[in-house]
């Protein structure tokens, strides 16, 4: 369907037909919560969308160049014959055939000429080009993107100018910022009064531009960029900003983050888990111990390559932009310090959710009746959730835990490599696990007094590089009152 454009002549239906297939991608997601950075699933549909209008792009300049072409055939034929009667005009007129075809032309083709040249070109293009306004990336969309390069840049202390030419945590890749990508930065951390960044993306969005014919289409000068720089320059003089020249000490979650743990050799050990359920006597796990307290577990080759396919395939038509729960408003709420998608299974969904499921019980030996689904989350832009707790910071009787428990452990599958970032640090414990594919850590957020462990604070690090997905199960507290003895 992409591969197929409207020619010059696009009847309405083509044209709703192109309408149709994007609306098809953006299926399932409401205006307010598209978030198209949040998730590189949703950016890839993007990506083919900014094929589409590449291509209908190029139509259009067919379609003028064709007119261009035609109209300089025109003055050549024209001129040949204008030629010869303006090297002697006498002569010229002096033949009654070439009299007449003067007048003639004069009389007739001059007004075809006109009406030819003032006819609209590409009008089928232009519509084509307007049907997809109502889905292109807003306001909104474009805060989201540069506060994610932001975070990156901030995250792992990276230089603006490295992050410029493509350089990322200290590897080069095949991609850089443009110009006018700077000035984007520029404006996004002007509009966050964070003036002393603001400079160095300014200065480098100076530094890079260039005189192209892109520029000017796009409407982008040189006066853009130097306008805000120097009033970025003023504004870093001020007493009120002299703070934000001075770099924190990075926080224990950053320094997780860039791998900066002090890892001690662990006193820990890996085994093959033959205990946990019955079934594991003849189906052993290959079980890393992690830590004690809070207890914490690895497991590797835990989850085949069918079975990621499997669940990324149910999730991609359903991600939805992830949420966080609100205690204040006692529900979910969509919050920026989770920037990720989302889609939720049913345990039965599929003979996949039903086999995962089942081995969750084998991996924890807990009853997981009254459990929450599985969710199944694919990371965007910079992707991360800030630190926080899987357990409910609530009341017994709150309506949240009352009927199935607070969140006894979490499961949390790796279903993607991640080339450069995304790793689960805990803070509080400077515990840092990077994703692997394949694998999955486990961890109890309670004590033994099935009270919330605040040494499992946690957060998921942005992505650098990559995309980020996994699966995760909260499995709740009241079902296990014969699997985990505890006291009170």
């Amino acid at each position: 369907m992409s591969s197929k454009l409207p020619r010059s002549r696009t009847s309405p239906v083509l044209i709703t037909i192109q309408r149709w297939h994007l609306s098809s991608i953006m299926a399932n997601a409401e205006p307010q919560e598209r978030s198209i950075s949040t998730s590189i699933a949703g950016m890839e549909q993007l990506l083919m969308s900014e094929k589409i209008l590449i291509d209908t792009v190029e139509k259009y300049a067919d379609e003028l160049q064709a007119k261009v072409n035609a109209l300089k055939n025109l003055v050549n034929d024209l001129r040949k014959e204008n030629d010869k009667g303006i090297q002697n005009p006498e002569t010229y007129l002096h033949n009654p055939l070439n009299g007449f075809s003067l007048i003639r032309r004069m009389y007739y083709e001059w007004n075809n000429i006109e009406m030819y040249m003032e006819k609209p070109v590409g009008e089928s293009h232009i519509e084509v080009i307007r049907s997809y306004r109502p889905e292109m990336p807003t306001s909104n969309d474009i805060t989201e993107a540069s506060e994610a390069i932001h975070r990156l840049q901030t995250t792992y202390d990276m230089r603006i100018d490295d992050v410029v030419k493509g350089i990322l945590n200290g590897k080069q890749y095949n991609a850089k910022l443009s110009s006018v990508d700077c000035y984007f930065m520029g404006l996004h951390l002007v509009s966050k009064k964070n003036f002393y960044l603001a400079g160095f993306w300014l200065y480098n969005a100076i530094e890079n531009y260039k005189n192209t014919d892109y520029y000017k289409i796009i409407d982008y000068g040189r006066d853009k960029p130097n306008a805000l720089y120097a009033d970025v320059l003023a504004k870093q003089v001020r007493f009120n900003d002299a703070s934000s020249v001075t770099k924190p000490n990075p926080s224990a979650y950053e320094l997780g983050c860039r791998g900066l743990y002090d890892n001690k050799p662990s006193q820990l050990y890996c085994i093959y888990n033959t205990t946990t359920s019955a079934f594991l006597r003849i189906a052993p796990l290959k079980m890393e111990i992690l830590r004690l307290e809070p207890y914490m577990v690895l497991f590797h080759d835990i989850i085949s390559d069918q079975e990621i396919l499997d669940l990324q395939t149910l999730a991609r038509p359903n991600l939805k932009r992830a949420t966080v729960y609100s205690k204040s408003e006692s529900k979910s709420v969509v919050a920026d310090k989770r920037t990720s998608k989302f889609s939720w299974f049913q345990d039965n969904t599929s003979n996949t959710t039903i086999r995962l499921n089942q081995r969750i019980r084998d991996m924890t030996g807990f009853d997981i009746q009254g459990s929450e689904m599985l969710q199944v989350m694919n990371y965007g832009l910079g992707g991360h959730y800030d630190t926080h707790f899987d357990f409910f910071n609530v009341s017994d009787t709150s309506e949240v835990v009352q009927l199935n428990g607070n969140r006894i452990a979490t499961v949390l599958f790796y279903m993607s490599d991640v080339e450069q970032g995304g790793a689960t640090v805990f803070p509080n414990i400077k515990t840092a696990v990077f994703p692997r594919k394949g694998t999955a850590v486990m961890w109890y957020n309670l004590n033994n007094k099935v009270e919330g462990d605040w040494l499992t604070l946690h957060a998921a690090c942005p992505v650098i590089v990559g995309s980020k997905w996994v699966c995760n199960k909260w499995i709740r507290s009241k079902a296990q009152m014969f699997r985990k003895p505890c006291y009170k």
